[in-house]
């Protein structure tokens, strides 16, 4: 099996803090640092959050995480983990 065989999808959660009525992705940026530490390295980011994402957002996070901006992934946030799918 070689890497083309397989596709990474990491899934995280961009917190919205209602005080500051903004996004947080440093969450996810140490996630994917950490898994990237492990030699793990994610090919799509699945974005939890309360709030939608803006393209400055996205742009954001590819750009820290090396990823593409069309592969991160918003998911707005569900009863459970596994509706997100």
């Amino acid at each position: 099996m070689s890497e083309e065989d397989c596709i990474v999808v990491h899934l995280t959660l961009i917190p919205y803090l209602r005080a500051a009525k903004e996004l947080k992705t440093k969450p996810t940026q140490h996630s994917v640092r950490m898994l990237s530490q492990e030699g793990v390295h994610p090919d799509i980011i699945v974005c939890r959050t309360e709030e939608p994402l803006n393209k400055e957002l996205k742009k954001k996070v590819a750009l820290f995480c090396n990823v593409k901006p069309d592969a991160v992934i918003e998911a707005i946030d569900a009863a459970t983990i596994y509706e997100v799918p």
